[in-house]
């Protein structure tokens, strides 16, 4: 039940193991499964991971994974910005590959006959790639990438915002942790704490020179973890890893309205929300018809934020299995690694997890939380 589900995560809090680990030596275990039917169902990676639930809260959305892959939520995104192009001006301009390939080696081509100066610079992300896996930099689209073997490679190319925000000379970006509630009514919240992850190389506007420096330019986490650059600190306000409200501070002490940013990037979030929402509510009613037993279900997302220089934010993604390790390997001699606390982590994620269930809870019991809500009628 609901207690033991708070019990066991309590004990993963007080470890140093990560949040999803299935063993504890002083949890209950369950190897051949239990009888009893459980409040909330916490799985690993989708709806899918249990196919058996007929009651409860799972912690997944059916479709969501799907809906979050790069091609689907460009075309979620753009479908939206043709009909409110100001409203979901946050979303670079995207085209889908290789079906766009044409479209895309036009629009370049045009521009830089309009401008022989000009020379953009546009990011590949690979459709189901995660983790800054398979991502580069490109100018001209001969550089594309387009073929695994015999297999044509399915991505999308954006727009490379190339006047980010920069902080000690470095790009970073903002992980905010969001839960989606329910779908019907519609009910967001945003967690009040988050993550900015920084690269590891001063940032220099892209050139032909440049383009392959990951450090400078991809801010993900496990790419500049690599890096001989990163540093791992105990303090939320320095490192390559800092609490969100750390660099809000700093920025607010430098006369930014904070007021207004938080604005902006919860207007951000509802919007892109809303943009996947019916497909969503596709899938919901597909593997929960009316009428049938079933869970209702919730979800934690990863959206990750890019602030520019004039601190609109852009967003780059939206990730349906967002990180909640609360540790990071590092090297104690030579070949010789093992896991130690990320206190940064920790601080946000264990409130992240904490609230989430309290909001969730099936005794419906006030909870006191660290997030925003935002509601909205059932869409039209």
């Amino acid at each position: 039940m609901v207690t033991s589900l708070f019990w066991f995560l309590s004990l993963l809090y007080k470890s140093n193991n990560s949040y999803f680990s299935t063993r504890s030596s002083s949890s209950p275990q369950f190897p051949l499964g239990r009888r009893a039917a459980c409040d909330i169902y916490w799985h690993g990676v989708s709806f899918h991971d249990n196919e058996n639930i007929v009651s409860g809260q799972v912690n997944k959305f059916p479709g969501m994974v799907e809906m979050l892959r790069k091609i689907n939520l460009s075309r979620a995104m753009r479908t939206m910005q043709e009909l409110f192009p100001e409203e979901y001006d946050f979303y670079p301009r995207s085209w889908i590959l290789p079906e766009e390939y044409q479209q895309f080696s036009a629009q370049i081509r045009m521009v830089k006959e309009r401008d022989t100066t000009v020379s953009p610079t546009f990011i590949v992300k690979p459709d189901g790639g995660s983790q800054g896996d398979g991502i580069y930099l490109i100018r001209d689209p001969s550089d594309l990438k387009l073929m695994v073997g015999a297999q044509p490679k399915q991505a999308v190319v954006q727009e490379y915002i190339h006047k980010p925000l920069l902080i000690d000379k470095l790009k970073f970006d903002i992980r905010l942790y969001v839960l989606i509630k329910s779908l019907e009514p519609l009910e967001i919240y945003i967690a009040k704490e988050g993550l900015t992850r920084f690269c590891t190389e001063p940032y220099q506007e892209p050139t032909q020179k440049n383009l392959s420096h990951v450090f400078m330019h991809l801010t993900n986490y496990s790419l500049n973890v690599h890096s001989g650059n990163f540093v791992h600190s105990d303090s939320q306000s320095t490192g390559s890893k800092r609490t969100l409200s750390s660099v809000l501070y700093r920025l607010a002490a430098k006369g930014v309205d904070i007021k207004r940013v938080w604005s902006d990037i919860i207007a951000l979030v509802i919007k892109s929300v809303i943009a996947v929402v019916p497909e969503l509510k596709l899938h919901y009613q597909a593997d929960i018809p009316p009428g049938k037993p079933g869970p209702t279900c919730f979800q934690i997302l990863g959206f990750d934020i890019l602030l520019m220089k004039n601190l609109k934010p852009v967003l780059l993604e939206v990730n349906s299995n967002p990180s909640m390790r609360i540790e990071h390997e590092q090297e104690v001699a030579p070949g010789v690694s093992e896991y130690v606390p990320s206190p940064v982590d920790e601080h946000v994620k264990v409130g992240v997890i904490r609230d989430t269930l309290r909001l969730m809870d099936p005794f419906n019991k006030k909870p006191t939380v660290n997030m925003i809500s935002h509601s909205t009628q059932p869409l039209l």
